[in-house]
């Protein structure tokens, strides 16, 4: 049996699974080495290192003098003397054998003690951070008592304990650095040791030190090396400290720090005596920092795009224009909210009606159908948003110039597989950029683009006209406040001196607001979107005027909202109280506190059994009808999508592939990489279903450079119909029926446009 994968013909003979597992290891490494030689400062570090670590590691067969040989009558001869091309010393000893040979020394005794300080403080930190308890309790105490002396002062100790030499400076080197590594490893420990894969390792009847080798280990050699990168550059210059003084190399072994302690008696008259051992101990250091900086940057995605961002955050855009338009806020803010008032005024009627419609009201059928929601005007629009990230070579797109919409009362799903720029998107939505990204085109929110806006208004836009329900509910809540004052300051966060303080008076501000706000941006006036954002949050001098009674009542709302005014005590409680469906609806509360115009749920159901996926979904459906709540459901399960949209996304590569009424999707999907995700979802009543895997992997945002035309269609590589003309351009988003939109040149269905036609 052959399947056909992204670059050719797969036989299944090929798919061993140790081979295919140390091929990912090579290529890996052999990527992470690419990568690395292409970093300046990995380039640089290497260069510096090979200066002085290529003679030291070739010292016994360079045609050198003996280090050690002292011939006073040629002390202190010149640089460029017959033989001694650096020059002698005070007892006539040839410095550049010397530097070499206490270079090779000074840089043994560092590798030596960075890894005894690695192996010991790491076997400490993995037996007080696997273990706990009381193991925790005796290992790190004893590693506080050593931190409590400054690490200098404890190597002298332990060196006046044991006597000088070489060999007693190292251990004393590395006795002060086992704390460091012991508490860092115990850190990483933690977090690894909760892992569903270590409760999995035990259920299978693995033993405790198989789960540490096999488990643990593997996971911690990143962290290790890391840890040993920043450290070996301070073990060599504390080599070079202790034989400085006298506690290390002794005469007439060569090192550098002895070297250096020697010469700087002839520091005026001979100087070079003192500055080479300097110098060389200089380029040393500064090679392993900056090479160990370089690895650190890779290994740790965290800090890999520290130093490379992609241009001004569009927060310090912001923060800059908010300091010119200050004056101008502060002349006209008032009159603004005077007027917006006096909008709203008008609408109150409206709002009034709305008044006597009740959650159980909200739960009946409403009409949400694409014909309903397709008169109205957008309420949030993205037009050719790209979220941008680092990369090798630029700047590169991991959403690149996605069109979107949703109008009022309109439930949009968003789908496709990880990496595909679902939530990278639905954050954009909000203003937020990734760590060293920034975010290009526009998100205009009852026509006002969000992306300029400053950074107080677009906080308060986040808070009352849109909200977000993170995947992880831990991502919401904090750990160390109960479940009562986290919904008092969500509710507090906002509000204005003009919100009302009852539960339901809120959604008629949204929509008295929402009504207001269109129809004074109904022209696309090119006003400042600063002032435009200020009148659609309505801004106020004071912002936490709510009492203490009516912010209660708020929160005995919210939690009846979703299903919690029945458990007990619960505004009392902390998150680790809560099972995972409480926690969601929590969160929930939380992102509902001021009735947002539109709710953003990326995979809020994810990390949840059926049974509640069940009820957050129903909650999800209500809480979205009868207020003209738009929502956005972000998931990688087509079935749960199917059950809640009324219009579905396909996201591939960062690009909407099609986009359809749930129903004509579900029927004939026209994209073949939307026909591939149905295929491979299973069915109820079906289990003999075959569920065959999608061939190949989505591209990366790295392979592709942002603003250069685009090769061909980024699924070609992996789509069964691709033909050549496919690779030839990008095909555009073309509307294959009404309401649907597909980017492909040969659809599933192309049956679909001649009935159109006719």
């Amino acid at each position: 049996m052959r399947w056909i994968g992204a670059r050719g013909p797969l036989d299944r003979g090929d798919l061993d699974p140790d081979a295919a597992c140390r091929a990912t290891q090579a290529a890996a490494m052999t990527t992470l080495g690419a990568r690395l030689l292409r970093q300046p400062g990995a380039m640089v570090g290497l260069g510096l290192l090979g200066l002085v670590v290529v003679p030291a590691l070739a010292a016994p067969w360079l045609p050198l003098a003996d280090p050690t040989l002292t011939m006073p009558a040629q002390r202190m001869l010149p640089v460029g003397s017959t033989g001694h091309p650096l020059g002698t010393d005070a007892l006539g000893r040839d410095l550049l054998a010397r530097l070499i040979w206490g270079a090779r020394s000074s840089i043994t005794v560092g590798v030596v003690a960075t890894l005894v300080a690695a192996l010991i403080g790491s076997l400490i930190g993995i037996l007080a951070g696997f273990f706990g308890r009381v193991t925790d309790a005796l290992l790190m105490r004893g590693v506080d008592v050593l931190m409590a002396f400054p690490y200098l002062l404890l190597a002298l100790a332990i060196v006046a304990a044991l006597g000088p030499g070489l060999g007693n400076a190292m251990l004393a080197i590395a006795a002060a650095n086992v704390p460091f590594f012991a508490r860092a490893v115990r850190g990483a420990v933690l977090g690894i040791r909760h892992q569903d894969y270590i409760d999995a390792a035990r259920l299978a009847g693995h033993r405790e030190w198989w789960i540490v080798i096999v488990e643990v280990l593997p996971n911690l050699i990143p962290t290790v090396l890391l840890l040993m990168t920043t450290t070996l550059g301070w073990m060599v210059l504390e080599t070079a400290g202790l034989s400085f003084l006298g506690l290390g190399a002794q005469p007439p072994d060569a090192d550098l720090g002895a070297m250096l302690g020697t010469g700087r008696e002839f520091l005026t008259t001979y100087p070079r005596v003192a500055v080479l051992p300097g110098f060389v101990i200089l380029i040393l250091v500064v090679g392993i920092n900056l090479f160990g900086d370089a690895l650190r940057d890779l290994l740790d995605p965290r800090l890999r795009d520290r130093g490379r961002r992609l241009g001004p955050r569009r927060d310090d855009r912001r923060r800059d224009d908010r300091h010119t338009r200050e004056e101008e806020h502060r002349r006209g803010g008032h009159h603004r909210r005077d007027a917006f008032e006096e909008e709203r005024g008008d609408e109150r009627h409206q709002g009034e009606q709305n008044a006597d419609r009740t959650e159980t009201d909200a739960t009946e059928p409403a009409n949400d159908s694409a014909s309903a929601t397709g008169s109205r005007p957008p309420l949030i629009a993205a037009k050719g948003l790209s979220v941008l990230v680092p990369s090798e070579g630029g700047a590169a797109a991991a959403v690149d110039r996605l069109d979107l919409q949703l109008r009022a009362g309109e439930r949009v799903g968003m789908v496709g597989e990880s990496g595909s720029g679902k939530s990278l998107t639905a954050l954009a939505l909000l203003g937020f950029a990734p760590p060293g990204g920034r975010l290009e085109g526009r998100v205009e929110l009852d026509g006002v683009d969000l992306l300029p806006v400053d950074a107080d208004a677009l906080r308060d836009l986040r808070g009352r006209r849109i909200a977000y329900i993170p995947q992880a509910p831990s991502d919401a809540l904090d750990p160390l406040l109960r479940v009562g004052y986290q919904l008092r300051e969500a509710i507090q966060a906002h509000t204005s001196e003009t919100s009302v303080n009852t539960g339901s008076g809120v959604g008629e501000e949204r929509a008295a607001e929402r009504a207001s706000t269109q129809e004074g941006s109904g022209g696309r006036s090119e006003a400042d979107p600063v002032q435009k954002a200020a009148v659609m949050v309505g801004l106020g001098d004071s912002r936490r005027n709510q009492s203490g009674a009516d912010t209660s009542k708020r929160i005995e709302t919210l939690l009846k909202k979703v299903g919690l005014d029945g458990v007990a005590d619960i505004q009392r409680r902390f998150p680790h109280e809560l099972s995972g469906g409480q926690s969601q609806r929590v969160a929930i509360a939380m992102a509902l506190a001021h009735e947002p115009d539109l709710l953003i749920a990326d995979e809020a159901t994810t990390a949840l059994d059926v049974t509640v996926q069940a009820e957050i979904l129903a909650l999800l459906e209500r809480l979205s009808r009868g207020r003209d709540r738009s929502l956005l459901f972000v998931s990688h399960d087509l079935a749960l999508v199917a059950g809640l949209c009324d219009r579905v996304l396909v996201l591939y590569a960062g690009r909407v592939v099609e986009d359809a009424p749930r129903e004509r999707l579900l029927e004939k999907p026209a994209h073949p990489y939307t026909a591939a995700l149905l295929a491979c979802s299973p069915e109820l009543g079906r289990p003999d279903k075959p569920l065959p895997a999608i061939p190949g992997q989505p591209p990366s945002p790295a392979e592709s450079t942002w603003g250069a035309v685009a090769a061909g269609c980024r699924f070609a590589p992996r789509c069964p119909k691709a033909q050549p003309v496919c690779e030839q351009g990008e095909p555009a988003l073309d509307e294959l029926a009404s309401g649907h939109r597909v980017r492909c040149l040969f659809p599933e269905n192309d049956d679909a446009r001649a009935e159109e036609s006719r």
